[in-house]
């Protein structure tokens, strides 16, 4: 209940402009291993191995919004979690390019159920989830991946989704490493 209703403030003030990123120092590594060690129990319960690892180098501190970097991992892998009952759940960060630009880039694949692409294709409107037998098995509002995307476009970034029907899904999501300027939604 809490986070539903965390979920419908937070859409409530991105709808209204209101919504304020604290931009400061953080570490990708640090809040990588926070998301883990939060819902290591869930996948534990489950079976599923959890891990995070680094490909490449990425920075030690980047210029950006802890709290709202931290929601949009701990919403990906949660879902990841919640649509996966074998195998595992896997984050992976590493610097990109994009536009002449560095980013960093957080991919969390799954073993999961998949989607198809008409599936896909509703991900992330408000209110929406791949379809109505996904809500009734899995629950769910169809919020934190809107939120999630506006979030990452705010922080200067993209977010997408790659997946296959019965195999599994990779949602990533890339956030500028340079100092960006506080944004509001």
């Amino acid at each position: 209940l809490v986070e539903l209703i965390n979920d419908i403030l937070d859409f409530s003030k991105i709808e209204a402009g209101k919504l304020e990123l604290e931009i400061r120092d953080c570490s990708p590594y640090q809040i990588m291993m926070e998301v883990v060690n939060v819902l290591r129990m869930k996948a534990d319960q489950q079976s599923l191995d959890l891990t995070f690892t680094i490909q490449g180098t990425i920075p030690g501190t980047i210029q950006s919004d802890p709290p709202r970097l931290r929601q949009i991992l701990m919403n990906l892998v949660s879902n990841a979690i919640k649509f996966t009952s074998e195998g595992g759940v896997k984050i992976v960060a590493s610097t990109i390019e994009q536009d002449g630009r560095p980013f960093i880039r957080f991919e969390v694949a799954d073993t999961g159920i998949g989607m198809t692409l008409e599936q896909m294709g509703r991900l992330f409107q408000e209110f929406m989830q791949a379809d109505s037998s996904v809500t009734r098995r899995f629950g769910g509002t169809g919020l934190g991946l809107a939120i999630s995307k506006r979030l990452t476009e705010t922080m200067g970034g993209r977010m997408a989704v790659n997946s296959e029907l019965g195999v599994g899904s990779t949602f990533h999501f890339c956030v500028s490493i340079l100092p960006c300027q506080r944004l509001q939604l």
